[in-house]
């Protein structure tokens, strides 16, 4: 795979080319542009290695092997178109910036019909060009010319619509015969300019825009330019001029025509006719195309499907026994069907819940405090001293508290989904029995089933042209040009089942009995012995629908092993089991770093598939018994963030007093603050079901009891345990088997 990025205004381009086993493919996005610093103006990816000449080159839209092209046109949004395909980018990260030049028209260069690569613009390609004057091998200054043309002209062309490569190179090597309508000048030099005393190079277009000679005139020369009434490489054995195009061939040539069907620079389709050589040179050979012979019209007829990409497919309708499906008993087209339905819903869903509050709190205490002394005097003499006999303290308290709080909240939920739902269908189809060739006399008449069997494919879109000669109108060719406009599209192909691998009409082999017993079917003449005939094969049955019981047990293994507990890893069992259903469901899935967790689990990948097994038995009287399953797979992400804040203040203050003899004491505690939080979360619900439908129409019996002996005669498939084997005259049932699985876990 190579990758071409174009950066800035410039031409710088980065290229960066992959070696090694060539190109991998996996389920994981691609992303590109991580960790560049920079500015980005075209990015290309193509699914082949691009030479050094190539890179840079223009393109178009459909230019083989390129993938994806982002021109980064839309200068706004985050999602900018692919040119060239059907693969839209997510900018994320990313900031539009200023073209330096909106206004600007490309400028492409071809030499000898190739492209050349584009250059960076230099100081000098933006010198001044002179007057506002056509000048032909010069440049126009104060009516002088100046900066002469060094070399030989043969031919100028001027036109007023963009050509592309092919339409050049068309008509690089021959006069243009017609196709003028579009030319604002053609001076093809002839001899009508060239003789002397001409006083002009005259316009060979439509619009006369001849051009005077200069002063002085430029020298005339006998032309050496390959051009001729036919390609290049070949020369008039008269008058013709030898050319580095020319050589000597081994043998006479080989030459054809043949239609091609191209576009032009607006998309529109142009049918040419164009003729082609072979020869051989140097004991090789060698094919030379492309020389335009004359215009062909264009008729647009329809669109065809090309391409496709199987997506399933079903392997014929469910099998019924052709001896019951007898002409004059009904029309037996649809009597069996198979429908394989799935289903997805996918819901997004955003909520948002904010909350703000406030909380203030007062806390309030009050103290009273005294003490009390008792004495005791000593006084003998009338004088005495004091001594403290008892002493006392008191204090009483009371606190108070006070607290509020006030919040305000709001939850705003959105949620948009999908339902999408797909079915495949495939009826019996067939066609009445060739009397002359009936395979069983003793039945009469069948109803031939169809041995067809169905593929759902994605595939491209062509229109679909045919091409004709202008004045007859007769017809060249049909050719197709892929629609870039439509995108991969759902298309239905049937295809033919090899009769020796199963034969619908046909359960064992056998078509019903004879008066010398059973009558075989011709693709197996055999079946009169016991095997595996058509679609009785029990063995094979059997063994898959045992294959399939034991993935499902390992399933529900897998989702019984996983603790409940859980460890603090990054290796989640949980999120590496929803990834792998979410990428089985064919959805995005948004990159992970496998490096630190350790890589994708192998054991979750084997359940990203599942496959299904159904039982039926069916009767000639009506009677149906069904055994099916439906797979459902779910997934639900949840991502969720939250963003809180809350503060508070605090104050407090402290009063002591003493009044009435007491002492007393105030505090008080005093708190104010608030929160605001705000969470939001985004989920994802999806879920896949499918599962399959099959039915059955009553198959009557003949209405004559010789063809009822035959015809309800019970086909292969072997007995429920404990259940009677019918006997070959008893009007036994039939048992049947479906089976969904990709086809990579095909037996």
């Amino acid at each position: 795979m190579t990758t071409q990025t174009c950066c800035g205004s410039g031409s710088r381009t980065l290229r960066t080319s992959g070696t090694g086993p060539g190109a991998q493919t996996n389920n994981g996005e691609l992303e590109i542009g991580r960790g560049l610093t920079g500015v980005l103006s075209e990015v290309r990816i193509w699914n082949a290695v691009r030479a050094p000449g190539q890179v840079g080159l223009p393109v178009t839209p459909r230019e083989k092997g390129l993938l994806a092209r982002w021109a980064f046109d839309e200068n706004a949004g985050n999602v900018t178109i692919d040119h060239s395909g059907s693969f839209p980018a997510k900018l994320r990260g990313a900031r539009w910036t200023r073209d330096p030049d909106p206004a600007a028209s490309p400028l492409r260069l071809y030499r000898n019909g190739e492209p050349l690569a584009e250059g960076p613009v230099t100081a000098q390609d933006s010198a001044p060009w002179g007057e506002a004057q056509l000048t032909l091998g010069a440049r126009l200054e104060g009516g002088k010319p100046a900066d002469p043309f060094t070399g030989t002209l043969e031919e100028v062309r001027v036109w007023r619509t963009v050509r592309t490569a092919e339409q050049i190179f068309d008509n690089l090597f021959s006069r243009l015969r017609g196709d003028k309508q579009d030319l604002l000048g053609y001076w093809p030099f002839d001899r009508d300019s060239t003789e002397p005393g001409t006083t002009s190079v005259r316009d060979e277009g439509l619009r006369g825009n001849s051009l005077a000679f200069s002063a002085k005139r430029p020298r005339i020369l006998l032309s050496t330019a390959p051009i001729s009434t036919d390609t290049a490489q070949v020369r008039s054995a008269l008058a013709g001029v030898r050319t580095p195009f020319h050589d000597t061939i081994g043998g006479g040539p080989a030459a054809s025509e043949y239609a091609d069907l191209q576009y032009d620079a607006k998309g529109e389709a142009l049918g040419l006719l164009k003729r082609c050589y072979g020869f051989v040179r140097d004991g090789r050979w060698h094919l030379v195309t492309g020389y335009k012979v004359g215009d062909l019209t264009t008729e647009w007829v329809g669109q065809a499907q090309f391409d496709p990409q199987l997506i399933g497919y079903i392997e014929g309708a469910p099998p019924v026994p052709s001896e019951n499906l007898i002409d004059g008993i009904g029309d037996h087209a649809g009597a069996s069907s198979v429908e394989f339905t799935e289903a997805e819903e996918v819901v997004q869903s955003l909520s948002s819940s904010k909350s703000r509050s406030t909380d203030t709190a007062f806390n309030f205490s009050i103290s009273l405090e005294t003490e009390a002394d008792v004495m005791t005097v000593t006084a003998p003499l009338g004088v005495g001293i004091a001594k403290p006999l008892a002493e006392g303290q008191m204090n009483f308290g009371a606190t108070t508290s006070l607290e509020t709080s006030n919040t305000w909240s709001s939850d705003t939920q959105v949620s948009q989904g999908t339902n999408t739902s797909r079915k495949t269908k495939l009826a019996l189809t067939g066609y009445p029995e060739d009397p002359a060739k009936l395979v069983n006399p003793t039945l009469g008449r069948r109803y031939v089933p169809a041995n067809t069997g169905m593929a759902l494919v994605q595939s491209q879109t062509a229109d679909v042209f045919a091409l004709r000669l202008a004045h007859t109108g007769t017809l060249i060719a049909y050719r197709m040009l892929p629609n870039p406009d439509i995108p991969l599209d759902w298309n239905i192909i049937h295809f033919p089942i090899n009769p020796r691998y199963t034969k619908q009409g046909t359960l064992d082999g056998a078509v019903g009995f004879d008066d010398r017993g059973k009558v075989t079917d011709p693709d197996y003449p055999t079946a009169t012995a016991y095997g595996e005939y058509s679609y009785f094969k029990p063995r094979d049955a059997y063994a898959l629908k045992r294959r399939i019981t034991r993935d499902q047990q390992r399933l529900q293994a897998y989702y019984q092993s996983i603790s409940e507990t859980g460890r603090n890893d990054e290796n989640d069992p949980v999120e590496a089991q929803a990834r792998t259903v979410l990428r089985g469901m064919g959805m995005d899935v948004a990159p992970r770093d496998d490096s630190r967790s350790g890589g994708p689990s192998s054991t979750a990948g084997g359940f990203s598939h599942r496959d299904l097994v159904n039982t039926y038995v069916w009767t000639a009287q009506g009677g149906f018994f069904a055994e099916t399953t439906e797979a459902t797979d779910a997934v639900s992400e949840t991502t969720t963030g939250s963003y809180s804040f809350h503060g508070m203040a605090d104050g407090s203050m402290d009063l002591s007093f003493g009044f009435i003899g007491l002492g007393w004491g105030i505090h008080l505690d005093a708190s104010g603050g608030g929160g605001y939080s705000n969470t939001r979360a985004k989920s994802k619900d999806a879920s896949r079901s499918f599962g399959l439908d099959v039915q059955w129409h009553t198959l009557r019996r003949p209405a004559t009891p010789q063809h009822q002996r035959h015809a309800d005669v019970r086909r292969g498939g072997p007995s429920a345990p404990g259940s009677p084997r019918p006997s070959p005259l008893t009007d036994g049932g039939e048992r049947g088997r479906t089976w969904t699985h990709p086809p990579s876990s095909r037996p």
